[in-house]
């Protein structure tokens, strides 16, 4: 524990100073969900070539079996992709954030 008496305003001044002092994460964050929307809009895709690649070398049980698995994972990769898209939207609507020009 610190003895000074003035620790908490000196701690409270160098918190209101450090945006000044720090570069903006919102351009990291966008590059970031920009990668992950594309890739997530590859995805289905990808998963549709490795499907019909591998349907054909399968017998009917584990044809059967990975079908499942294949439906749920392009369905989740689809969600996905479509919640990162709304999100990213979103985004730009939020107060205090810049419009974008279309």
């Amino acid at each position: 524990m610190s003895t000074d008496p003035n620790a908490s305003e000196r701690t409270a001044v160098d918190a209101a100073d450090m945006p000044a002092r720090t570069t903006p994460t919102w351009e990291v964050e966008l590059l970031i969900s920009g990668v992950a929307v594309f890739a997530m809009l590859q995805l289905p895709g990808w998963l549709d070539d490795a499907w019909f690649w591998l349907q054909p070398r399968l017998d009917a049980t584990w044809s059967q079996a990975l079908q499942l698995i294949y439906l749920y994972a392009k369905s989740a990769a689809v969600i996905l992709a479509v919640t990162f898209v709304l999100q990213d939207r979103s985004d730009t609507a939020r107060p205090g954030a810049t419009p974008v020009r279309r």
